[in-house]
């Protein structure tokens, strides 16, 4: 689990770098925004997931 939203978050990194941003003829930007805070929270989950994962195996190799 931890691997696969490493994964993903890698993946909405880059493609907000690929996507890139521009400004229309009015004047306002246009960019995935959306992919900036999806990006950093399936980081934080895989992290946390990592943790997790590894606490549940110390505690089973403690007892037993």
């Amino acid at each position: 689990m931890p691997l696969l939203l490493l994964g993903l978050s890698l993946l909405c990194m880059i493609c907000y770098h690929l996507v890139g941003s521009r400004v229309d003829e009015s004047g306002a930007l246009v960019e995935p925004f959306a992919l900036v805070p999806l990006g950093w929270m399936l980081l934080l989950l895989s992290l946390v997931s990592l943790v997790v994962q590894w606490f549940r195996l110390k505690r089973a190799a403690a007892l037993g």
